[in-house]
Parts: C-alpha cells; structure tokens; sequence
C-alpha cells in the first residue's frame, strides 16, 4: 500500500475514533440533524477502517511468516501462510483503492 493511502487511513482512523466519542455523548442526540449526519460519517469511515485493519493485520501475519521461513519444520507451512496473506492483501488493495 502506498504510504500516502497509508496516511489517508490512519487520518480516518482517527476520526473514527473522533466520532465514536462524540456519538457517545448523550448530548448529541438532541441535534437529530447533526446525530444523522454523524452516525452517517460513522458507518461510511467505519468500514473502509476496518478494511484497513484487515490490510495491517495481513502484513503482521506475513511478517511473522517470513520469520519462521528459516526453520526447516515450519517452511512449508510459512510459505503457505506467506501466500495467503499476500492474495488476502492484493484484495483489500484493491478494495481499498475504489
């Protein structure tokens, strides 16, 4: 993943963050028009933030593969594992690209 689409989804992890605590105040709910429109921003980011963490977490899991390659009792199941996350990641690129 390029690092400027990196950057773009940590800034929408952050403001996801931002709009679970506002929509945690009680407050908020008595601006229904402001309610909506923040719960709508919420679902919209939650998603592609999700994505996101589905894409980081695949990287880990390959890091960590690559790692056991060295060991002669866990390669093979290394480069499966290695494989898999690589087409799981080429997938969420390209979600997370449209």
């Amino acid at each position: 993943m390029k690092d400027s689409l990196r950057q773009q989804f940590e800034r929408l992890a952050f403001r996801l963050a931002e709009l679970d605590a506002l929509l945690a105040d009680g407050g908020i709910a008595a601006d229904l028009k402001r309610y909506r429109a923040l719960t709508k921003e919420q679902a919209e980011v939650s998603g592609l933030v999700d994505r996101y963490r589905r894409d980081q977490q695949h990287e880990a899991d390959r890091a960590a593969a690559r790692e056991r390659l060295d060991d002669p009792e866990m390669a093979e199941m290394a480069r499966e594992e290695i494989a898999t996350n690589e087409a799981a990641l080429a997938a969420l690129d390209q979600e997370l690209q449209l």
